[in-house]
């Protein structure tokens, strides 16, 4: 469906498999960019303005930790030893999101031959 919704009913089969290349400042695609950045993606999670809410200690995957609640029902339980990184979100409705591999390095393959989203805009 997101398939069809970005390149027409054709999409899926010309996209299946291929890396999608956007600008991430603008266009549908700018929802998708807020969820690397973790002050935008904590935003959402929490409430704009959010309320901050303590809501105790607990202890996840061994780590030991405190819960954080904001006006949205989220909760994010952060570390209360070493640094304080998020371990774990929990949604309103009970689904939980380990948080893992805080400052290790990532290696990706850039692909050589993206679809340019932009371009099919325009065509």
């Amino acid at each position: 469906a997101f398939y069809r919704h970005v390149g027409g009913p054709g999409a899926p089969i010309v996209f299946d498999g291929r890396w999608l290349q956007a600008p991430a400042e603008n266009g549908e695609f700018a929802a998708l960019a807020s969820l690397v950045n973790l002050k935008s993606l904590f935003r959402a999670l929490l409430g704009e303005n959010a309320h901050l809410v303590l809501v105790g200690h607990s202890v996840v995957d061994g780590q030991r930790v405190v819960g954080v609640a904001g006006d949205a029902g989220t909760t994010v339980y952060v570390a209360t030893t070493g640094k304080p990184y998020p371990v774990e979100v929990v949604t309103p409705g009970g689904r939980a999101v380990r948080l893992t591999g805080w400052n290790q390095s990532v290696s990706l393959a850039v692909p050589h031959d993206p679809i340019d989203i932009a371009a099919l805009e325009h065509a």
